[in-house]
């Protein structure tokens, strides 16, 4: 399942800063984080689907790289 962060290059984020996160913040498990997309203003994160709601819930309103983060489930586009 994807999930939406809005956090990006422009935020001097990276993969690594939001693997952090998902581990610690949110207590998702590393096996259930996929590939991770970093975009300029945005991430696209693939979590296991037993995990996507932790994983919004415990990222929401984080603090990662001084930026207070937004996450929501990714619109098909």
């Amino acid at each position: 399942m994807k999930v939406f962060v809005g956090l990006g290059k422009k935020d001097r984020a990276s993969a690594k800063d939001l693997v952090g996160a998902l581990i610690r913040e949110a207590g998702v498990a590393k096996e259930d984080i996929g590939r991770i997309e970093v975009r300029e203003s945005f991430s696209i994160v693939d979590v296991a689907a037993g995990a996507a709601d932790r994983a919004i819930r415990g990222l929401t309103g984080a603090t990662i790289r001084g930026r207070r983060v937004l996450a929501r489930r990714d619109r098909e586009r």
